[in-house]
């Protein structure tokens, strides 16, 4: 796992779709993403948002943030990344934004980085 801290402005359009609006994101090339934290605990959540490259949203896990964690299919469930999608990690850690991450397929990742 590597990630690339990258500006936000260079992703407007991606983040845009999730209302992500501090300064700096991570970025990983990966072929799939597996989701953990959708419920709210000790003040953290995890939100999980895809995208497509040019900024439409196609979908999100937040039908599975009011379960109980211990009845949740989604957490813990492996996702796979299909090329021209990107997914959107975001949420609150500790009751303060957290920082985004962008997990894009690797066949992706120079088109996302060259826009």
């Amino acid at each position: 796992m590597s990630y690339i801290k990258r500006d936000a402005k260079e992703f407007k359009n991606i983040l845009a779709a999730v209302g992500y609006r501090r300064k700096t994101v991570w970025i990983e090339a990966s072929e799939s993403v597996t989701t953990y934290g959708l419920n709210w605990s000790g003040g953290s959540i995890s939100h999980y948002t895809a995208i497509t490259l040019d900024g439409k949203p196609v979908g999100d896990m937040s039908k599975y943030n009011m379960m109980a964690p211990w009845q949740n299919p989604g957490e813990g469930a492996k996702l796979p990344i299909p090329q021209g999608v990107v997914v959107v990690k975001h949420g609150f850690f500790c009751g303060k934004a957290s920082h985004a991450t962008i997990y894009i397929h690797p066949a992706d990742m120079p088109a996302l980085l060259a826009a």
